[in-house]
């Protein structure tokens, strides 16, 4: 059985931001040391965000502050709860790096270059590469399928 996340449909359906130069960061509770790295490597942005799925989440809370601090003070977090928080951090981003599969999958569903910081070997984050309209077909393809078996 193949499956794919019904939120594309949900990204996929909401408006394209313009690109800027922005860096947003979107980690994980538990972001690992490659993670950090990776952030790191890429601070010569303009601009840096910190996008947090889980702002309430106290492991999430010291991930965040930890990353401000390898950022700096000018680096804008942006708390996310809702679709509309989605798109605002989004806006004017040109460059994702994330440990979160739907950070990733919006970042394919935006077109927003994204470098995905797989946990470990072989997680749910490595099956995005490249796979946008892949993953957009087979969903519309779910829903559509389970329409049908609801007489709908």
């Amino acid at each position: 059985t193949e499956t794919a996340d019904p939120v594309s449909l949900i990204f996929a359906e909401l408006p394209k931001s313009e690109r800027g130069s922005a860096l947003l960061l979107i980690p994980r509770a538990n972001s690992t040391e490659e993670f950090f790295a990776a952030a790191q490597s890429a601070l010569h942005q303009s601009s840096v965000r910190i996008g947090s799925f889980q702002p309430d989440n106290a492991r999430e809370q010291d991930t965040v502050a930890r990353l401000q601090l390898l950022c700096g003070h000018n680096t804008t977090i942006h708390e996310i709860r809702t679709l509309d928080d989605v798109m605002r951090a989004y806006r004017g981003v040109g460059q994702v790096i994330t440990q979160r599969y739907h950070a990733a999958l919006a970042s394919l569903m935006f077109d927003v270059p994204c470098r995905s910081v797989a946990q470990k070997e072989g997680d749910k984050l490595s099956s995005l590469e490249g796979q946008g309209t892949v993953i957009l077909e087979k969903a519309r393809m779910g829903e559509e399928m389970l329409k049908n078996a609801l007489g709908g």
